[in-house]
């Protein structure tokens, strides 16, 4: 296990690493695909490569992560890189398969951990529904409500920003 040094966070990084490794999500979906992560565009935007050799943005649903040039766009970002880049991870569809630009719409799974929950618990992004594909919002605002609390990420951060 990789251990990814974040200001205030790893303790909670690494248990939840730990849990969701041993535990691990059962997701019931049966559109699944295994993918590499190619290139990591921001904090919710992904590239990846599929086995045929096609590449595709993919947008995480459930989540909104700063844009460039707003408070913790950089930390945001680099958290996605340092979790995912170069990573096979398993993409999977809610009930939209793609957003107005394109995108493919996906929940990432690396291993067994959730990355959009991880996102939101360590307070790099915030919960933000994409309706219909809302599977996995619960628990997403639910780490939201904990990066909240403790003040972690964006939510101590960017206090004078708004979010």
């Amino acid at each position: 296990m990789r251990i990814i040094y974040v200001s205030g966070g790893i303790f909670f990084l690494a248990m939840g690493i730990l849990l969701f490794g041993l535990f691990g999500i059962d997701v019931p979906f049966s559109k699944k695909e295994e993918v590499v992560v190619k290139r990591v565009i921001d904090g919710d935007t992904i590239v990846v490569g599929f086995a045929d050799g096609r590449n595709e943005r993919v947008r995480l649903i459930g989540i909104d992560t700063p844009e460039k040039n707003e408070c913790y766009f950089n930390e945001s970002k680099r958290y996605l890189e340092n979790i995912l880049f170069g990573k096979k991870v398993t993409l999977v569809k809610d009930v939209t398969d793609r957003d107005t630009y394109e995108r493919l719409l996906r929940s990432v799974f690396l291993e067994n951990m959730h990355v959009e929950y991880y996102i939101a618990k360590m307070g790099y992004g915030k919960a933000y529904p994409f309706i219909p594909n809302t599977y996995f919002a619960r628990e997403i605002k639910e780490a939201e409500l904990y990066a909240q609390r403790e003040g972690l990420g964006l939510w101590s951060a960017c206090l004078n920003k708004i979010l």
